[in-house]
This record gives structure tokens, C-alpha cells and sequence, in this order.
């Protein structure tokens, strides 16, 4: 990985591994989409590119057909931070901490960004979200402070896609408030909403940022494929005045084979 550039930095192994455990340890926390999606790879930054759609032209005549595919292209991104050169001289010399803020909001920054091209995708780049996946199923979002209103509108999702012939199990994704609201207490039996609606999403319930408003349930299975270029990696960049600037990047893309298993809880 020579376009990581580790061998133009001015600091020792011990660095690195600081700043490895930083950024991995603070986008697991924050990658939702990788809990419940098959990812294939990483591969490697020169993976460009993924199989799309074949297209088939009829023979006519002596003519004969023709086949394409039309790749997608897999996209990289990457988020450039300083650390403070008097603070790894601290570090090395003096055994003193060494601040990995920055480090730490730069990988929070590349994690959001996969989520959000997970759910929501990016129409300027032809990627489709699982939000908004061309094909998929729709509910309209019932009001989650109601209790006994979670269990139903789910309930509303999984028929549609049981009739569509994927009768789970299913995931479930939704917005931090709606998250919040499955957490209400019936008070006469002492049970959270979230344990009920546990009955019917067996694959699991999260939340995620990337989610405004609204929700999406999945049916799982070989419907989805996370493709990775470069997982998350840490380079050395330069150094300039009193600080090394470094950069967090990756590689990935969302393919959905099958967005027929995808219903939205649209708010």
C-alpha cells in the first residue's frame, strides 16, 4: 500500500498504531450499514468497478447479438486531518498522551459518508440508497409515540414485501427519534415497544444518522452486496509549518440485486 505514503513519515510504528486503533475503533461504532449487508473484499484501491446491468441486443438476420455490461463505478473518498508535531515529539520523547482527535473525527466523517451513500446513495453519481433504490416498497410513517403504532406499521411493511416473495428475515434501519420511540414502556405489562417489534424483525434494529426521518426494513439474504475497494486506511500526506497532515480514506460501493426486498417507512 505505497500510496498510503507510511514511509514519508517523520514518527515510529508506535504512532501509527495509535492512530490505526483510533479510527477504526471510532467508525465501528458509527458503520451501521456493515451490520447487516454482506461486504465482499476489501479488494484493493484499484478496484474501479462492478458488474452493472447486461444489456442483449437481438440477432436480426445474419447478425448477431450483442452483449454489454455497463460498470458501476466504485467510489473513493477521503478526509485530510493535522496532527500537532510538538504532540508526537511529546509522545516519543516524554511518554506523554497523544491527542487523536482529529484522527478521530476524520474517520467519523469517512463512516458517515458510507452510511449515507448506503441508505440515501448519490444521484450525481448514478448510485442508488437503500432509501431510495428504484423498485422498492413504500408505507407511510404511522405516528411511533403511539404505542401499539411501531408493531403495526412494521407489520404493514413485512406483508408487503411477504407478497412480494421475501418472507425474511428482515432488518430493520431507522431514525434516531423513531429508535427513541420504540423504547416506551406499556405500562401495564411493564414491556418496551422494541421487544415486541423484536418478534417480528428477527434480523436485528438499528439506528442511523443517515436516516432523517423514516425508516427502511429489509428482507435479508443475497439481495445486497457491499463492494470494498480500500476499507478504511490512514496515509501520510505532508508536513507543513508545526503540523503533519495525514488522511483518512476508502473504496466502496452498495449493489442492490433486488430492490423488491426494500420497503421504506416513509415520513
Amino acid at each position: 500500500m505505497n500510496y498510503l505514503n507510511r514511509a514519508a513519515a517523520p514518527f515510529d510504528e508506535r504512532v501509527w498504531q495509535i492512530i490505526d486503533e483510533a479510527v477504526v475503533g471510532a467508525a465501528s461504532g458509527r458503520l451501521i450499514g456493515r451490520r447487516f449487508i454482506d461486504v465482499e473484499g476489501p479488494f484493493g484501491l484499484g478496484f474501479t468497478a462492478v458488474d452493472g446491468e447486461a444489456e442483449v441486443s437481438a440477432a436480426t438476420g445474419e447478425r448477431p447479438a450483442l452483449l454489454t455490461v455497463r460498470p458501476l463505478a466504485v467510489p473513493a473518498f477521503y478526509q485530510d486531518f493535522p496532527l500537532a508535531l510538538r504532540g508526537i515529539e511529546a509522545f516519543e520523547t516524554l511518554g506523554q498522551p497523544l491527542n487523536i482527535g482529529a484522527a478521530v473525527r476524520a474517520s467519523l466523517a469517512c463512516a458517515s459518508l458510507e452510511d449515507d451513500l448506503i441508505f440515501l446513495g448519490n444521484p450525481k453519481l448514478g448510485i442508488e440508497g437503500l432509501l431510495t433504490a428504484a423498485g422498492r416498497a413504500e408505507v407511510p410513517l404511522a405516528d411511533w409515540s403511539q404505542l401499539g403504532q411501531p408493531f403495526k406499521n412494521i407489520g404493514q411493511a413485512i406483508a408487503k414485501l411477504d407478497d412480494k416473495g421475501f418472507p425474511g428475515p428482515y432488518v430493520l434501519a431507522v431514525a434516531p427519534d423513531l429508535y427513541s420511540s420504540l423504547h416506551l414502556m406499556y405500562e401495564a405489562s411493564g414491556v418496551m415497544q422494541i421487544e415486541q417489534v423484536r418478534g417480528l424483525v428477527t434480523g436485528g434494529i438499528f439506528k442511523t444518522p443517515a436516516i432523517a426521518k423514516g425508516g427502511v426494513l429489509i428482507a435479508t439474504g443475497k439481495q445486497l452486496r457491499l463492494f470494498l475497494g480500500q476499507d478504511l486506511a490512514t496515509g501520510y500526506r505532508r508536513l507543513e509549518g508545526l503540523f503533519h497532515w495525514l488522511f483518512v480514506s476508502e473504496s466502496m460501493l452498495l449493489r442492490i440485486y433486488a430492490p423488491e426486498a426494500i420497503c421504506v417507512l416513509k415520513g
